[in-house]
């Protein structure tokens, strides 16, 4: 595992008279003692949080560990902008008089604060950051763990496997990162984006909407309509409500609901950082036979075309949803004469098996006895 840390080091030497070239050549960057800083206002530190939070990540392009440096990045996994570094003091006078460390905590105490003061920016912009670790990955290294892959190597190094503040967003978490990889290595503030779930199934569906009701169950799943009634009245106010069996949604005179359920490897996250959105809280819904549908009683149902991919089992479910004019709803564009329409993205993602209770009604194939 331990070579990996030697690899990056040899890269790295091979890069530094590009970076000092480079360095020189940009108008946009300064250098003061050590310090490189190829990002030094708030507002630009914000606009590149912004435009990562939908920059697509490259097919088939490697993760490489350039970043590690403080260079940007872009690979099939992650995106790297730099923010500052702080030149490695390894081997100058400071490190050989003893003043190295000292110096380096002056600048980790200034890199923090600027994470800080960006946090409190975004926070404004989108919403308060969740705390995000890679601290799985940690453990891993240090149990030698060789299917690891660079990428999660370095991040889990970098971070030494503690938490940083990060915006989850449709699969991927905006980050603000703070470390240094080894002596050797630069002191890095980046932001990132970094892959962590992925997109197993996505629909669009227009939805007829009666009597103020839009629920999402499983095929199997038939609840007693006063059970649901009053389910529906005590979510009236909410962006959604489950009983752990149907999701409800109370759509008011809304007559067209537009409907994105897509789901998920892992918890995507909130899907916009749009504040137009209301978002609920991680609900749950029992799945037992893996098919979905969507329905406005009385109308009929409409099913998903497939499958969930992960099969049969309880799923986590996150709804947003907004009020908007036909002309700025977001999908799909279907022209109406509607005063507003409903907009809902419904996130699912498989957590765990379905409750003992559901085994004595399925047989071995999953079909209801």
């Amino acid at each position: 595992m331990h070579s990996r840390i030697e690899e990056t080091r040899s890269h790295r030497q091979s890069r530094l008279l590009e970076r000092s070239w480079l360095s020189a050549l940009t108008s946009q960057t300064s250098r003061v003692g050590g310090r490189y800083d190829p990002a030094v206002d708030i507002g630009g530190v914000v606009a590149a949080a912004e435009e990562l939070l939908a920059r697509p990540f490259l097919d088939g392009s490697a993760d490489s560990s350039d970043w590690l440096e403080g260079a940007a990045q872009s690979g099939s996994r992650a995106h790297f902008v730099p923010i500052a570094v702080f030149a490695s003091l390894h081997e100058t006078p400071a490190d050989h008089d003893g003043t190295a460390w000292r110096l380096l905590d002056e600048e980790y105490q200034s890199f923090e604060q600027f994470r800080r003061d960006v946090v409190v920016a975004l926070t404004a912009r989108w919403r308060p950051p969740e705390p995000h670790s890679f601290h799985a990955d940690y453990e891993r290294v240090v149990a030698g763990d060789e299917g690891i892959s660079s990428l999660e190597y370095d991040l889990a190094m970098f971070t030494s496997g503690e938490t940083f503040p990060a915006w989850r967003h449709e699969g991927r978490i905006i980050a603000l990162l703070l470390g240094q990889m080894d002596k050797e290595f630069p002191l890095v503030l980046t932001v990132a984006a970094i892959e962590v779930a992925t997109r197993l199934l996505n629909h669009d569906l227009r939805q007829p909407i009666s009597y103020s009701n839009l629920a999402i169950r499983d095929e199997l799943v038939e609840e007693p309509p006063h059970e649901t009634n009053q389910l529906l009245i005590s979510g009236k106010d909410a962006v959604a409500v489950s009983n752990g069996r149907e999701l409800l949604m109370y759509c008011g005179s809304v007559r067209t609901a537009l409907v994105n359920v897509a789901v998920w490897n892992a918890d995507p996250g909130p899907r916009s950082a749009n504040q137009d959105f209301r978002h609920t809280e991680v609900l749950r819904l029992e799945c037992p036979s893996a098919r979905l549908y969507l329905e406005s009683a009385p109308d009929p149902s409409r099913s998903l075309p497939e499958p969930l991919p992960e099969g049969a089992g309880t799923y986590s479910v996150r709804v947003a949803r907004r009020r908007q004019p036909p002309d700025r709803a977001e999908f799909p564009a279907h022209p109406t004469d509607e005063p507003h329409t409903e907009e809902f993205t419904i996130d699912l993602w498989r957590t765990g098996d379905l409750p003992p209770e559901w085994l004595d009604l399925l047989d071995d194939d999953g079909l209801q006895r």
